[in-house]
């Protein structure tokens, strides 16, 4: 028999019926279907493949005559990145491109080992150099210079692999010393192969790996000292903010970045409709936009905005400086990622479509979509406070000459969390949390010979990110839950939702206007079904259901009810992160939803 409960959808779980009305929000009504016998089960959701979603990876890399070391280390610890990816069971493609920016339409590299001095990087044999190279020429072609992995045969993979990446990134240290590593990953992605290497409802995943900060900049074209120092010198003024930000550094906050904001941090500022905005020196910063340079640029020219204190502008002048704002080369991503994903969105969130009523509205969605599928990731030279100026000498690994701030700053534009380890890694410390555990990614001791002297763990830590981002599901909308102050007690609010009571061990968002508990009916189901069995119309279907294979939680997979990740994407915090990963398979989940009295 067919159950009559009604659907709330996303946007209605913490509002109660009256709420609802007086707020003048919609909610779309849908008929539940049970997926079991379990009381109130919602409808399901699908994804077509064990490893859910396939992700391409740009690395973009500095080949100025300061990376032998850093690219032997690259290519020496690959396979721990490699490890991670496979251990994921990624479905992933892979290209490179230098910091030697060339103008319009730039190419993938794939015959890196050809280019002046590159081979000896390796240190290998000529003869083993010519064998790789001819490996790469019969994989890699015109119209597909990139490693698809899932593509190559399985026997001797991995080693192909490693090889094939030695093609793309062992490019030496023959390149320009005006490093513009946005510059170049804007200029290759936009040829038509650029396009062609992003697939539809991928993951876009950007590395870049320098000692350098960028400058890109259509105004800086030739490498004198002089033009090299207005890459600083002539800065943007949101690249001036002086507030540092490590990345999982020393911290037990398990979310990643900390960023300790002082009460002076904060700019307010009046739009043209005479509405006040308040946000701290970072966040306008990272916003980067025509409002905020306005915002930055009005402050540090006021003597009463404190803020100014923390933006340095060589010669007391920045503003629109020389260099190409970081904002476009966001916007750029955001339009590369989310042209190729608009299908896969719309068909993973047709209801939040259906709610747009202008095209401005679908693209702001599909931007806000876009956004949470672009990982970035440096090893770069990061950021420790200071700036250039001619008074301070060039430092590749130290505070002073060239800190990576620009690429610090174009991830944290992302706002997922960003990793952005230390190039230096014999001379910078730098440690990561593993669960509860403070894990050495980089010792600092010039001495270490091992891979926490090196890159291993850096890209380790790298592969891991992008493998749970491919492993990982939203929910598409709220669970059964409660607000606490309706549902807890022995006389539950008449708006509480729960049939049966809540589980008041654990309020989420603890401390938030959004505190919610899960009713006691809540029960979230994984498993997979046979692949091409159109689970989407046959969920039912009881011979397809005999073949349902369950998921054990804590085993395979482990659930997040407080994902900010999920709650951008779906507006839902729910988040599965699998730790089994089946090639073949269609991977389902499906849980009761919010569901009215009605």
């Amino acid at each position: 028999m067919r159950l009559k409960n009604k659907l709330l959808t996303i946007g209605c779980v913490a509002l109660s019926a009256g709420a609802l009305l007086a707020s003048g929000l919609a909610c779309n009504e849908h008929e539940l279907s049970p997926f079991s016998k379990s009381l109130n089960s919602g409808t399901k959701q699908s994804t077509s493949s064990g490893s859910t979603r396939q992700v391409d990876i740009l690395f973009v890399i500095d080949n100025s005559n300061s990376m032998l070391e850093e690219q032997q280390s690259l290519d020496k610890n690959f396979g721990e990145f490699l490890t991670k990816l496979t251990q994921a069971n990624a479905n992933f493609r892979l290209a490179a491109v230098s910091t030697d920016y060339q103008g319009a339409n730039m190419a993938f590299e794939t015959d890196a080992l050809s280019r002046e001095g590159a081979a000896s990087v390796l240190g290998l044999p000529s003869s083993e150099i010519e064998k790789i190279k001819a490996t790469c020429k019969s994989v890699f072609s015109k119209d597909k210079p990139w490693i698809d992995y899932e593509d190559l045969s399985k026997e001797g993979r991995l080693d192909m692999v490693q090889d094939l990446f030695r093609c793309e990134a062992m490019m030496g240290t023959k390149g320009s010393g005006l490093e513009k590593g946005l510059a170049s990953m804007r200029s290759v992605l936009e040829t038509k192969v650029g396009q062609d290497f992003k697939r539809p409802g991928s993951i876009m995943a950007i590395v870049f790996v320098t000692d350098e900060n960028d400058c890109s900049s259509s105004k800086i074209t030739q490498q004198t000292s002089t033009q090299l120092q207005l890459c600083e010198t002539s800065r943007n003024i949101e690249d001036s903010c002086i507030m540092t930000r490590f990345d999982r550094v020393k911290t037990s906050n398990t979310t990643g970045s900390t960023l300790v904001i002082e009460k002076g941090q904060y700019i307010e500022y009046t739009r043209d409709n005479n509405e006040v905005v308040t946000k701290s020196l970072r966040e306008w910063c990272v916003q980067g936009d025509v409002e905020a340079r306005d915002a930055l640029k009005k402050c540090y020219e006021s003597e009463d905005c404190a803020a100014r204190n923390y933006i340095d502008c060589p010669n007391g002048q920045c503003g629109d400086g020389i260099l190409d704002h970081r904002r476009d080369f966001f916007d750029f991503i955001l339009d590369y990622v989310g042209s190729s994903n608009e299908q896969y969105y719309r068909d993973q969130n047709p209801d939040a479509f259906a709610k747009m009523e202008t095209a401005a509205d679908h693209k702001e969605l599909i931007d806000s979509f876009a956004k949470s599928d672009v990982i970035v990731a440096s090893i770069i030279n990061r950021d420790e406070g200071m700036r250039f100026n001619d008074k301070l000498p060039e430092n590749w690994c130290g505070t002073a000459g060239s800190q990576s701030y620009r690429y610090q700053l174009f991830a944290e534009m992302f706002g997922n969390d960003p990793i952005y380890a230390p190039i230096c890694c014999k001379r910078v410390a730098f440690k990561t949390l593993d669960g509860e555990t403070l894990k050495t990614v980089c010792s600092g001791d010039k001495n270490d010979v091992g891979k926490n002297g090196e890159f291993g763990p850096v890209l380790a830590a790298i592969g891991e990110r992008i493998g749970k981002a491919v492993n990982t599901l939203c929910a598409d909308s709220m669970p059964v839950t409660c607000k606490p102050e309706d549902c807890n007690g022995d006389n539950p609010s008449p708006s509480c939702p729960c049939l049966y009571g809540c589980d008041d061990s654990k309020t989420y968002l603890a401390n938030t206007d959004n505190a919610y508990n899960l009713c006691n009916e809540f029960k979230f189901s994984v498993g997979t079904l046979p692949k091409n069995s159109n689970s989407s119309s046959a969920a039912h279907d009881e011979s397809i259901m005999n073949q349902y294979s369950p998921y054990k939680e804590g085993t395979d997979f482990v659930i997040d009810y407080e994902s900010n990740y999920c709650r951008a994407r779906t507006g839902s915090p729910i988040q599965i992160q699998l730790i089994k990963s089946e090639a073949g398979r269609d991977l389902v989940f499906e849980y009761p939803k919010k569901v009215s009295s009605i």
